[in-house]
Parts: C-alpha cells; sequence; structure tokens
C-alpha cells in the first residue's frame, strides 16, 4: 500500500520506528497492511496463534491478563504512537503475554511474522525502540503493582472479619503474578543469552575466552567483543546498578547503543573507528536521555577497549570500574589502572578520556566483575591482593586456572 506524505509522518511518529531515516520509513511502508477494528474488539487474545506486530494510528487499547477465571485485570493502557504484539516473536512457542481489547475505534498498522522478521534484520534500532520500551513498561508495571498492593493490603487491615477470604484471593493472584514473573525472567533470560559472546574466539594474534554465570536467574552484567579488521577488536565489559528483569534489560539495550556507537559514519560513506573516550561520552549521553533520566540510583559502570595487535597496544576508557582490568605476564598480575571515571549517568555533560598502553608478546588481559573479588567466604571477601597472589601462583606457573574452583561460590554476585 502507498502512503502521502502526511501518512508517512504519522508511521515515522510511532514509537517501533523512532530515530529512523525518512527513506527507511518508506521502505517499511510497503511491508505495512492497514487495518481497523470497533469497539470493544479483542485485538489480541492470548491463545491466538498468529503472529503480528500492531502500531496505533487512532485509538487507545487496554492491555489484560487473566488472574483467574472470572476478572480481567488492566495492566496498562496503550494509544497514538504507541505498538504492540512483539512480545511473541521472543516468547517460547511464541505464546501472547496478554489480551488486547481497542477501547475505541481503533485505526492501525499490521506487520506480519515474515515482514516483522525482515525490518528488525534490517534496521537493528528497532530492536533497540522494542527493548528500550519494554524496560519502561515494566518499570511502569512494577510501580502501578506495587501500588496496587498497598491499597489492598490497608483493605484487608480495615477489613478484619473478612481477613481469611481476602488473603486467600490475593494469595492466589501473588500465585498467578509470580507464574507469569517466572515466565517474564525466563523470556529476558532467554534474550539476555542472545547477546552474549561465545565462550571461545580466536582472532589472528589473539585468542578471547568469557565466561558469564550470574548468581541470581537475571545479572545486570554485560560483555561483548567485536572484530573492526585483521588486527583490531573492540572488547567492553560493564555492569547496570541492580539486578533482575529490569537490569538484565537495559542491558542488552546499552549492548545496542554501545555497538552502534564504535564506529562513525563518515559523509562520503565510509565509517571510522571512534576512540573509547568518544563511545563512552556519547553512551553517558544517551543513558541519561533514555535510562535513568537524571535518577543516581540508576547507573552504568564499564570498560571499553580497542586491541590493536599490529601495534601491540591497547586504547581504553573506563566509566566507574572499581575492579580494574588486570595485565597477567611472567613478572606478575597488575592492574590496568589504578583509579577510574565516572560511572555512566552520574554526570551530566562529562567527557571521558581515552589512554593507551603496551601489550607484551603472550600477555594476558584479564577483566573481570567485581562479583569474583566479593566472594564472602564468612569471615571476610576475597578481595584484589589475593586474586593477584593466585594468578601469580597457578594461572602464570600452569597457564590455565579455574576462578571459580579456586575462589569458590559462596555469596557471589554476578560475575564475568
Amino acid at each position: 500500500m502507498k502512503y502521502d506524505i502526511h501518512q508517512l509522518i504519522n508511521i515515522s511518529r510511532n514509537k517501533l520506528f523512532s530515530g529512523l531515516f525518512k527513506e527507511d520509513v518508506k521502505s517499511i511502508s510497503r511491508l505495512l497492511k492497514h487495518e481497523n477494528f470497533p469497539k470493544g474488539t479483542y485485538v489480541i487474545k492470548q491463545e491466538d496463534q498468529e503472529r503480528k506486530v500492531y502500531c496505533i494510528l487512532k485509538g487507545n487499547v487496554e492491555v489484560l491478563s487473566n488472574f483467574d477465571v472470572y476478572a480481567e485485570i488492566r495492566l496498562g493502557i496503550l494509544t497514538e504512537g504507541d505498538f504492540f504484539g512483539e512480545m511473541s516473536f521472543f516468547t517460547r512457542n511464541y505464546t501472547k503475554t496478554a489480551h488486547i481489547k481497542a477501547l475505541t475505534d481503533l485505526e492501525v498498522l499490521s506487520l506480519d511474522s515474515t515482514a516483522f522478521d525482515i525490518i528488525i534484520k534490517v534496521y537493528p534500532s528497532i530492536m533497540q525502540n522494542i527493548t528500550r520500551t519494554a524496560v519502561l513498561r515494566l518499570q511502569d508495571s512494577n510501580r502501578r503493582f506495587v501500588d496496587k498492593a498497598a491499597v489492598e493490603q490497608e483493605i484487608l487491615n480495615q477489613r478484619i472479619r473478612q481477613r481469611n477470604e481476602k488473603l486467600k484471593a490475593a494469595n492466589s493472584i501473588l500465585s498467578r503474578q509470580n507464574r507469569e514473573t517466572k515466565k517474564d525472567i525466563l523470556l529476558a533470560r532467554n534474550i539476555q543469552k542472545k547477546f552474549l559472546p561465545e565462550k571461545e574466539i580466536n582472532f589472528p594474534g589473539i585468542r578471547i575466552r568469557t565466561y558469564y554465570r550470574p548468581c541470581t536467574e537475571l545479572g545486570g552484567d554485560i560483555c561483548g567483543i567485536k572484530r573492526i579488521n585483521n588486527h583490531q577488536i573492540v572488547v567492553y565489559g560493564g555492569d547496570v546498578s541492580g539486578h533482575g528483569t529490569s537490569a538484565a534489560l537495559i542491558t542488552i539495550y546499552l549492548k545496542q547503543i554501545i555497538e552502534t556507537y564504535t564506529l562513525e559514519k563518515r559523509e562520503d560513506g565510509s565509517e571510522q573507528l571512534r576512540e573509547p573516550g568518544e563511545v563512552l561520552t556519547l553512551l553517558n549521553t544517551r543513558f541519561i536521555e533514555d535510562i535513568n533520566e537524571g535518577n543516581p540510583e540508576l547507573y552504568f559502570t564499564v570498560f571499553y577497549s580497542i586491541i590493536d595487535t599490529e601495534l601491540r597496544e591497547i586504547e581504553y576508557s573506563s566509566a566507574g570500574i572499581h575492579c580494574p582490568p588486570l595485565i597477567i605476564s611472567g613478572n606478575g598480575a597488575e592492574e590496568l589502572f589504578k583509579q577510574s571515571d565516572f560511572p555512566i549517568g552520574h554526570v551530566e555533560g562529562h567527557v571521558y578520556n581515552s589512554y593507551k598502553t603496551g601489550m607484551a608478546t603472550r600477555n594476558k588481559l584479564l577483566f573481570i566483575s567485581d562479583g569474583v573479588i566479593e566472594v564472602y567466604d564468612g569471615k571476610e571477601c576475597f578481595g584484589m591482593n589475593r586474586l593477584k597472589k593466585l594468578l601469580r601462583s597457578t594461572l602464570i606457573a600452569e597457564g590455565k586456572i579455574n576462578l571459580e574452583k579456586k575462589i569458590g561460590r559462596a555469596s557471589c554476585r554476578e560475575r564475568v
């Protein structure tokens, strides 16, 4: 279907296509199907087999979930510029997570499964928009759930005679909510795993190994490896404050942003590798605008580096890292730097610097999260000094080491 300029503008305003160029929107518009639904119609039922993504042009819908046989609970309202239906593409067996019902007469544009698979491959920023929207919806849902629980608790306190019935009903709702939460966690974990690098990657002149084990079902750690050419590799890792589904989804969004900022497109169409400090500066601005909105309790610590095997050097920048990478040589293990810059999200407009250091043949670079040195044995944390001593006595002597076996698993946090 062809759209005029005003219709294309309306399409571009939808959150799903935020940030796309006009020509990209025009190309996508050829895959869109115009549909109308009368007020009161179920656009999506949880038992539906068909998979579609819908973009709202006019009207409102409500998101509903069945917490018991007799009642539908409203989870939220979506309006013009919103989209829905995307989660069925990431759940096991493509199941729907909620009903969608038209609150008014509804005008939408839809993408079938084939069209949706095409556009998320061609336009990676659409996946960023989906992840960002999922984070914001989850945070809003959590706030509303807490408010609702507080109100219900007050009602229970006032109606002591009905206490047993109320508790039974509340337990039923909480049990169902717990099952729904576990499904969301499983979904988020499956998505998070898809964004982790392979356990072992070999490039000319360098071998990289990664290991990730969250202490809980979901963690806020992130790591990434991106080959630029035959002698330059980008390696980064970091940690979002907090744990659980929100932190995991934010890490996925940040990974997309970091890899988008790695290369700068020039006017002639060529690409230039950005310095690490520039990448973190851009990331800090984007994080404050999109994620924490000035909330100091939501921040991101990250180490970002470019390893050049031809020059035998590493160029890096860091933000809030108090467990710096270690350079391991025949003489021992030493921190790459002693002090890191501000965490991402703490200082608006901050400019991060880049640093360089040489790497000798057969040197190793070890980057771990703070979960490794914070393992607690009941008396004290393991600590950086004990880790360096362990590396000198075992890794340098034997050429390999199992950190989890040597340090232990007690009282751990995430590890990379």
